[in-house]
């Protein structure tokens, strides 16, 4: 059995100046994504299907996914900037999920949730102390 998930890469036009050095301070070195597929256990010999399943899928001439992060969502345990007007990306996350709805072993039942309920943002910082949080 192993884990997979679905994470596209962000990259900026307009990037904060600020970002890298905050990032380093409260979050962690993690590479900057959006989740579009929660993790979840796919069966090993599943692999190459669901690799064939995404090959297909993004192999679809797309136009670039183009959204501006403009909602800040502040708590201790993540805060993190979103995105209110990401329509193009919604859609596409709603149909990686379905192509991929087999799949729903996720790894946190929690994890279904975040995945029904797409709000597309990045983690900027996590699991902070009272005091950092401040």
């Amino acid at each position: 059995m192993k884990i997979f998930a679905v994470y596209g890469r962000v990259k900026f036009t307009k990037k904060p100046e600020w970002l890298d050095a905050f990032r380093e301070k409260y979050d962690e070195p993690f590479e900057i994504h959006v989740t579009l597929k929660q993790p979840c256990f796919l069966p090993e010999e599943e692999i190459e299907g669901v690799k064939g399943m995404m090959c297909q899928l993004l192999t679809i001439k797309r136009e670039p996914l183009r959204f501006q992060f403009n909602e800040l969502v502040a708590h201790k345990d993540a805060t993190m900037v979103g995105s209110k007007n990401s329509s193009a990306l919604i859609q596409f996350q709603k149909e990686l999920c379905s192509t991929l709805s087999e799949y729903t072993g996720y790894l946190k039942e929690e994890y279904r949730g975040y995945e029904k309920d797409f709000w597309p943002h990045i983690t900027i910082a996590r699991d902070l102390s009272d005091e950092r949080y401040q």
